[in-house]
């Protein structure tokens, strides 16, 4: 099984193991100086006892001296020497018994060295008192045989008493340790092998940073670089930790930008449109194949070169103004300008583009419209032929229909009579589609102007009634005027017509006897909803959300059985949204529907 070492791992083992030597090797020099702390401890105190030992020697030896001479001299002062040395003797024997009272054997001999020395101040005091004795009488001769007696028998008990303190003194050297010279030599050697096992470790952990971190984090560094250059990635380190974790993320991750710049690519180099980037100076520094089969151009011939060399006079300047616009961030819409081809045609082109500060770069889309103004054209001119053409000979015919109609040019039979009203009725509704069309070009290419001012809604609702009456009343429909609130500011001519076309559409959709009403009524603090309500068959749901798309019906059969367009909520649609406004509808299906207008109200 493998141990997945992470990094904190590894630093943790890194501090660890040094410390672990450290705290072996500082256990090692504090042993070793303890031990020769006690070393020097039991040679200070062997020190003092052989140091004692002499010092009783000396004193007992001084002390016979002192007292050959007393008795040669009987000086006073000889005397006092030898009491003075008795002091000193029992004082050196006192401290010699301190140092060596813990010991057994030492004390034997101490022991013995106490008894002679007993028996040597005695004799020291009855060789005294002898002196002073004989000196009174004046047998001074007797008093140094006497003192020269004390003297042999003092020399004896030396014998015993330099015996004991040799046999104290080797009992203490002996417990001298035998290795203080070879602890003092094992120091050195282990300070060296400790500076030499942390260099060692040192070196190792520098060696292990190296390989294990640095390298791999290298390895990293110069993926990222390789990344930025488009370069192959370098193999995945081994590992188990984080270093290799983020190197697995950092190769996922270039993966995936690969799939991402490759897809980019295939967008790029499979887009209908011109899609380029311009640096400052409005130069192309990367564009896609299109070009070509837009402008005619390969992307070689146009990346250096300034987007401005292939515009169109008349668009030079407002191209780059459009782009300076960009570049200092100010709002702007699209751009439509003439491009010259490589053929020497000019198509239209609608740019959009979005300046990036951080690159310095504008990164431009360019859609060719060059068809869609063709067809706009070709729109226009179907428009005003069907205007010029069609409107006025049906209005035309329409009114000699009429004039047909009322017997200017003969009476006709009933038969004739319902031939002309149906001819009169098909010429109306085209004449109607007509107007719608060129109503609803007029609002798709902007062409479309309201006339607005103040209007009260009950005027407007009025006036909408009026216009249809008589289409209710034929069709047998009753129309309900309610209350009617505030007002807007509308084109009024604009606005009937909204009104007109959604109170015709409930009259064809209701039933004979059905009930259609309008009004309007105030919403909230300044809106103002207008509305057109029936009883008819209602809208299913499936077309509530299309009902006011262009050409739509909400059965095939509309626009022959109801004579209608499928335009005219479209036209309405359009109308509304021009004055600012909004229009809906809810339906129940086999109850009727609700269609309402909400405009900005005047204030009052």
């Amino acid at each position: 099984m493998t141990v997945k070492l992470r990094l904190a791992h590894k630093g943790l083992f890194l501090v660890a193991v040094p410390l672990l030597v450290e705290l072996i090797f500082i256990g090692s020099m504090a042993f070793f100086l303890e031990r020769s702390e006690a070393e020097s401890r039991a040679l200070d105190h062997s020190r003092s006892v052989i140091a004692a030992a002499t010092e009783v020697r000396r004193i007992a030896f001084q002390m016979a001296l002192n007292l050959v001479m007393y008795a040669l001299s009987k000086s006073q002062n000889a005397k006092r020497l030898i009491e003075r040395n008795d002091e000193q003797y029992k004082t050196s024997l006192s401290e010699l018994h301190g140092l060596i009272q813990a010991d057994k054997k030492q004390m034997e001999w101490y022991e013995k060295l106490d008894k002679s020395s007993a028996i040597v101040f005695q004799s020291v005091q009855a060789a005294t008192r002898a002196v002073e004795e004989n000196a009174d009488d004046g047998d001074a001769l007797t008093a140094k045989l006497g003192a020269f007696q004390l003297r042999s028998v003092s020399e004896k008990q030396s014998i015993n008493i330099n015996k004991a303190l040799d046999e104290i003194a080797k009992i203490e050297k002996a417990k001298l340790p035998s290795g203080r010279t070879q602890m003092r030599e094992w120091v050195r050697p282990l300070l060296a092998a400790g500076v030499f096992v942390n260099v060692l470790i040192a070196f190792f952990a520098v060696l292990f940073i190296n390989r294990n971190v640095v390298t791999r984090i290298g390895v990293l560094l110069n993926n990222s670089l390789r990344l930025s250059q488009n370069l192959p990635l370098l193999p995945r380190v081994a590992g188990t930790d984080e270093i290799t974790d983020l190197d697995t993320v950092f190769h996922q991750m270039a993966s995936t930008i690969g799939a991402a710049s490759r897809l980019e690519r295939a967008v790029l180099d499979n887009a209908v449109d011109v899609i380029c980037v311009l640096d400052q100076d409005n130069k192309v520094t990367r564009i896609n194949p299109a070009c070509e089969k837009v402008w005619g151009y390969t992307p070689d011939e146009l990346i250096g070169k300034r987007i401005i060399s292939i515009v169109g006079e008349k668009d030079a300047d407002a191209t780059l103004d459009y782009f300076a616009r960009l570049k200092r961030g100010e709002p702007t819409t699209a751009l439509e300008n003439h491009i010259r081809t490589k053929n020497g045609a000019e198509n239209i082109s609608l740019w959009m583009a979005q300046w990036s500060d951080p690159e310095g770069l504008l990164f431009c889309v360019a859609h060719d419209v060059t068809t869609r103004h063709e067809i706009e054209q070709l729109k226009q001119e179907f428009v005003a032929m069907i205007s010029h053409d069609l409107r006025t000979p049906l209005s035309a015919v329409q009114a000699t229909l009429g004039l047909v109609q009322t017997g200017v040019y003969g009476d006709l039979d009933e038969k004739g009579k319902k031939r002309v009203l149906t001819a009169e009725r098909n010429c109306d509704r085209l004449i109607n589609l007509i107007s719608d069309l060129i109503d609803f070009e007029k609002m798709q290419s902007g062409r479309f102007e309201l006339d607005l001012s103040e209007c009260q809604s009950a005027n407007l609702v009025e006036r909408s009634v009026e216009s249809v009456h008589g289409f209710a009343e034929k069709e047998g429909i009753t129309l309900i005027t309610a209350a009617c609130e505030g007002s807007v500011e509308a084109d009024s001519k604009r606005f009937i017509q909204v009104l007109v076309n959604l109170l015709s559409n409930a009259i064809k959709f209701s039933n004979k006897g059905g009930k259609v009403t309008i009004g309007a009524d105030r919403v909230g603090d300044n809106k103002v909803e207008f509305y057109v309500s029936d009883e008819g068959r209602g809208i299913p749901n499936s077309h509530i959300e299309t009902i006011f798309e262009r050409f739509t019906q909400v059965k095939v059969t509309d626009a022959t059985e109801k004579r209608g367009s499928g335009l005219g909520l479209s036209i309405c649609k359009s109308i509304v949204e021009t004055h600012g406004g909004t229009i809906g509808v809810t339906s129940e299906e086999g109850k009727g529907s609700r269609f309402f207008i909400r405009l900005t109200g005047v204030k009052v």
